[in-house]
């Protein structure tokens, strides 16, 4: 079934069963696996959180 197919389907539905339906979406997008960044993304990422918070780092360390 192609997604247009889906889309005018929904179009018919009750408001009860369109209810239903937007909860399904709803629970669905609430478990949607997180999403993974490369490692030069991340070390990107972690380099500016140290940068940011090195007094807290250093006072952590002592």
């Amino acid at each position: 079934m192609r997604a247009v197919d889906v889309i005018n389907e929904i179009k018919t539905l009750t408001p009860e069963e369109l209810a239903e339906v937007i909860r399904f979406l709803h629970e669905l997008e609430a478990h949607q696996p997180a999403q993974v960044i490369g490692d030069q993304a991340f070390d990107a990422a972690a380099e500016q959180v140290l940068k940011h918070h090195v007094d807290l780092l250093q006072k952590l360390a002592s």
